[in-house]
C-alpha cells in the first residue's frame, strides 16, 4: 500500500497509509495526523509554562506570567515539503523560486526605506539602531548604525493560528528570587554603571539573579525614583539604563 510520512513532525514519525485512518505522532510535539480522504490534518499543541514572580510594587502578592515553549524549529525545506503536501499543484522547485524572488524584492524595498505588507502574514518595517558596543551618549555617523527589521503579524495570521492551536501545559517554572536585597541590587547597578556607559535589562538580570521580567519591573521602578541614581535613555526594546 502506498504510504507517506506525515510532514509536520520533528523527530520520530509513523508512516501514514493513504485511504485509512492513521495517526502520526512525535516525541516533544502534541501533533495528531488523521488521514481518511487523502488529506492530512494536524491538531497542534502549543506547550506553555507558568512562572511566578514576586510583586515588586509592594503589593505583597505574586504575579503569574505565561510563556510558550518551542517544540522545535521548522527549516525552510520542512516548510516547502509541507506546502507541497497540501496538494496545491505546486512543485518544490516552483515554491523555492517564488519565495526566493519575494525575499529578494522585499529586501530591496526595505533597503529603500519602505515598509512591506504581505496579506495573511504581516508587515515588515526597517528600523535603525546603534551597533553593539557603541556609546549612545556620543554623536555618531551612519557607520555606527545597523538595520533591524520589525515584524507585525497580520490579524488574519493571528486568527488562523488561534483557530488551529491547542494548549498543553508543561512543568511550571518555580518562583525565582534574588539572594540580594533591593538596596544591594541598586548598589550593584550603580557600580556596574561606574564602568559601563549603559546597562540593559539582561545585564541587571545577570548581576542580581532576578528573572528577566522581574529585572525589567525593578529597573522601571528605579528609574521612576528620583533618588535612585538610575535613569534611562531610549524607548521600549532600545531602552538603556544610565547613571543620573
Amino acid at each position: 500500500m502506498f504510504s507517506k510520512t506525515c510532514a509536520y513532525v520533528q523527530e520520530k514519525c509513523i508512516n501514514a497509509p493513504f485511504g485509512a485512518m492513521s495517526q502520526c505522532c512525535t516525541e516533544g510535539l502534541a501533533t495528531t495526523c488523521r488521514d481518511t480522504t487523502n488529506q492530512i490534518k494536524y491538531i497542534m499543541a502549543i506547550k506553555y509554562s507558568k512562572q511566578e514572580v514576586a510583586d515588586l510594587r509592594g503589593g505583597g502578592h505574586t504575579n503569574h506570567y505565561y510563556r510558550a515553549m518551542l517544540s522545535g524549529n521548522d527549516s525552510w525545506d520542512d516548510i516547502v515539503r509541507h506546502i507541497v503536501r497540501h496538494n496545491n499543484g505546486l512543485s518544490e522547485g516552483d515554491i523555492v523560486k517564488v519565495v526566493n524572488a519575494v525575499s529578494h524584492c522585499v529586501a530591496e524595498k526595505l533597503a529603500e526605506g519602505h515598509s512591506v505588507s504581505i496579506d495573511g502574514i504581516g508587515r515588515l518595517k526597517p528600523k535603525v539602531r546603534l551597533k553593539e558596543g557603541v556609546d549612545p551618549s556620543l554623536p555618531h555617523n551612519a557607520q555606527s548604525l545597523k538595520v533591524n527589521i520589525a515584524f507585525h503579524p497580520d490579524k488574519k495570521l493571528v486568527e488562523n493560528v488561534s483557530g488551529k492551536a491547542k494548549f498543553e501545559r508543561t512543568a511550571d517554572s518555580p518562583l525565582r528570587k534574588s539572594k540580594y536585597t533591593e538596596e544591594e541590587r541598586r548598589q550593584m547597578a550603580l557600580r556596574f554603571l561606574d564602568t559601563h556607559p549603559y546597562m540593559r535589562v539582561s545585564d541587571y538580570s545577570g548581576l542580581t539573579g532576578l528573572s528577566h521580567s522581574a529585572a525589567s519591573l525593578e529597573l522601571k521602578k528605579l528609574r521612576q525614583d528620583p533618588d535612585s541614581g538610575i535613569g534611562s535613555e531610549g524607548r521600549r526594546s532600545s531602552l538603556l539604563y544610565v547613571k543620573k
